[in-house]
This record gives C-alpha cells, sequence and structure tokens, in this order.
C-alpha cells in the first residue's frame, strides 16, 4: 500500500469519526469520483427516498451519477456535475451551489458543497446541507431552474 493509499484509509477513518453525526448528506470520493464512504445522514436520506436499507452506496461511481442525472435533465444537475468534473480535474479547488431536490410531499433546497482535499490527502468530499426555500428562488417556476445562477 503506498503512502497515497495509507493516507486515504487514514482520512476515511477521520471522516467517519467527524461527520457520523453531522446532518449534512456527506461522502468520500477517490479522486476518480467513486464513493469510499458517507455518513449516516446520506444514508438515512437515500432511505427516506426508496433505497432499501441494505443498499450501500460505496463503490459506486457518483460521477457517473450526476452525469446520468445531467443527461437526464435533472434541474441543477448539468451545473453539479460540471462542478465536480472541474474539483476532480483540480480546476478549481471547491465548487457550491443551491439546487432544487423536490419530493411529491414537500419542497426542498440543498446547498452542494465538493471540495477536494489534495494534496495532502487524494479525496474530495461532497456535502448536501438542508436550506429553507431561498427566496430568490421560490419566485421562479421550476420549469426556468438550470442551476446556472446559483453555482459558485
Amino acid at each position: 500500500m503506498g503512502s497515497g493509499n495509507s493516507e486515504l484509509v487514514d482520512f476515511r477513518h477521520r471522516f467517519s469519526l467527524l461527520f457520523s453525526k453531522h446532518f449534512a448528506r456527506m461522502a468520500l470520493l477517490d479522486v476518480n469520483g467513486n464513493l469510499i464512504a458517507t455518513n449516516p445522514a446520506w444514508r438515512s436520506f437515500g432511505c427516506e427516498n426508496g433505497l432499501r436499507a441494505e443498499y450501500d452506496c460505496v463503490g459506486k461511481s457518483y460521477l457517473q451519477i450526476c452525469e446520468a442525472a445531467a443527461l437526464a435533465n435533472v434541474p441543477g444537475a448539468r451545473s453539479a456535475y460540471l462542478g465536480l468534473l472541474e474539483v476532480i480535474h483540480a480546476a478549481r479547488p471547491k465548487f457550491t451551489m443551491v439546487y432544487p431536490c423536490h419530493s411529491p410531499a414537500e419542497r426542498r433546497w440543498y446547498r452542494l458543497w465538493i471540495e477536494a482535499q489534495m494534496p495532502s490527502v487524494p479525496a474530495i468530499v461532497v456535502a448536501h446541507y438542508p436550506l429553507p426555500e431561498p427566496e430568490q428562488v421560490s419566485r421562479r417556476s421550476e420549469h426556468e431552474f438550470d442551476g446556472s445562477n446559483f453555482a459558485a
């Protein structure tokens, strides 16, 4: 195991300890965009929205998930996918945006935060923070939203 791998294993352990009680849905990705750890809030959100309790996202490509959502024209997904690509390719150290994630029962808005941990650790942290409905977004119709006005 190379030094990059041991640093990643240590960081994954620290991620699990630090974010196990955090309210944001958080995941740790490797430098290729693959999920290597998630916190309980991430897994709980999945179960609340139709994933089986035993389903584990670890090992799946978050990059491919974002790409598929972008190709399906999910609101905000294209901006999220491009932002993740920029962080993976070190074109920017972090990316953040506000996006809708409504369910049949409620209107939900989140702030997506993607931040590289390089060069010290070969990993990327992804967090989805729940928000109250942003006033500037609530005045726009769902059909007008594309995420481009909220990316930073």
